[in-house]
């Protein structure tokens, strides 16, 4: 029976150790998130477990939202708004939020009677959705967003359990000339509709009562609440000294990286997740409290002997595979909020998504990752998809691995739109101009 995954093995000065990654599923060496909390405690950890004994109020910030209809309630698909984020010592967290759903208005025709415009909706939606029990509808009057009325007009509101099922409605409705209201035609994203109409908080401190809790993956906190539960953080908590420093710097877990590849065909050929002569052989990332500088922890996983650093926990791994297999228990481990890359969006996410899959360790790789697991077709077909970013207003094109739980974010964009009217944008033309050391490079020669 295997048992152990990791060896170290000291070098010759004695002051730091190597450690190995053999392929297998778990990973020793790499602190986990609530051991990073627990080494660097701000004092709040005993005040969130004495709230969460006592069922007091719970603050939270989020970082990440999606829309979830991957739940079931009395046997019925429902609309859940899922979001995460940090609680007050750095924490993980998931928030589901209950009792949302969807709809939109449709405009009652002034020339034809209620009861039977009634008749008529009622039909074209039991039609569309197979029956009577997905949707709902309710008198509202209200005042027509264009043009200018001294009165409220009638209309109905159509009331789903799903995005989806609000979705397939509203389409159908309109295909036959009704006009309708509050009618963004859009399943996904969603949450930003619900969060304006429902005024939800999703970049601030947040207040959790009546709440129901558990642990997940990873000891991260979920918490199940109606939406009644889920509201701004008042003045007074803010003001309170039991945890003000807390809620003015929020420990929200940011993790930075890099990789470096190799081409053995030769200088001059650029390495290619698609060729076989290709490889990934270093991923080095460090992870840190936002507007925090200094790093908590760093790691650097490598594919070949390597002398350790004291400062960075250095993993040898012995082979790409290992290698891609290592950088997701890490991020399993670290479980941050927000990972940041420099182009990372059109090199190091590509490479690596398009290796991995290659490699046929994808699927693993992003169950692993994400609070989520999907399967590789949906990971492949709704995870990993091109955005267009307008920048100066040239198009970016960047493409990452969505995984939930984390938001991606490559601040070379970010940089072309501070200095607009650079002529380059290379890293080391940023460093540069703000400052700092420049970046290491690494020659052919130095690899062979």
């Amino acid at each position: 029976m295997h048992t152990s995954t990791i060896s170290n093995q000291t070098d010759r000065t004695g002051t730091a150790p190597a450690l190995r990654y053999d392929g297998a599923s778990y990973l020793a060496g790499v602190p986990s998130r609530n051991e990073i909390v627990a080494e660097y405690d701000n004092g709040m950890t005993a005040i969130l477990q004495q709230s969460l004994s006592d069922k007091q109020h719970i603050h939270f910030m989020p970082t990440e939202v999606s829309d979830d209809t991957s739940e079931y309630v009395n046997g019925i698909s429902s609309y859940i708004l899922r979001i995460t984020g940090t609680l007050i010592n750095g924490q993980k967290a998931v928030v589901k939020i209950t009792g949302i759903k969807p709809f939109f208005d449709v405009e009652v025709p002034e020339e034809m009677p209620l009861s039977t415009f009634k008749i008529r909706l009622v039909n074209i939606l039991s039609n569309t959705l197979k029956g009577t029990s997905k949707f709902g509808i309710e008198n509202i009057s209200a005042f027509p967003l264009q043009g200018y009325h001294t009165e409220k007009k009638l209309y109905i509101r159509i009331i789903t359990w799903n995005q989806f099922d609000r979705y397939n409605a509203l389409k159908a409705v309109r295909e036959v000339g009704i006009r309708t209201a509050s009618d963004d035609l859009t399943p996904i994203y969603y949450y930003r509709k619900v969060a304006r109409e429902k005024r939800l908080p999703l970049s601030s401190w947040v207040t959790l009562s009546n709440y129901f809790h558990e642990y997940i993956q990873g000891g991260t906190h979920l918490f199940q609440v109606s939406v009644n539960n889920y509201n701004p953080t008042s003045e007074d908590d803010y003001n309170n000294p039991l945890f003000s420093l807390a809620l003015l710097r929020d420990r929200t877990l940011v993790l930075t990286w890099d990789i470096e590849t190799y081409s053995s065909l030769g200088l001059g050929k650029f390495p290619t997740a698609q060729s076989d002569e290709s490889n990934v052989f270093m991923i080095c990332m460090s992870v840190h409290w936002k507007d925090d500088p200094n790093p908590l922890k760093q790691i650097c996983l490598v594919d070949v002997e390597t002398a350790p650093d004291p400062n960075w926990i250095t993993i040898i791994c012995g082979s790409q595979t290992n290698l891609l297999k290592a950088f997701a228990l890490c991020r399993e481990l670290l479980s941050p909020d927000i990972q940041i890359g420099f182009n990372d969006s059109q090199y190091d996410w590509r490479f690596i998504v398009e290796k991995a899959k290659k490699l046929g360790v994808l699927e693993r790789m992003f169950n692993q990752m994400s609070l989520k697991p999907l399967s590789l077709e949906k990971i492949t077909k709704w995870q990993y998809q091109y955005n267009k970013i307008k920048v100066n207003d040239m198009p970016f094109h960047s493409k990452h691995l969505n995984t939930p739980g984390c938001v991606a974010i490559d601040v070379r964009p970010c940089f072309m739109k501070l200095y607009s009217k650079a002529e380059k944008s290379s890293l080391a033309f940023y460093l540069n101009e703000c400052g700092l050391e420049s970046k290491m490079d690494i020659w052919q020669a130095e690899l062979d």
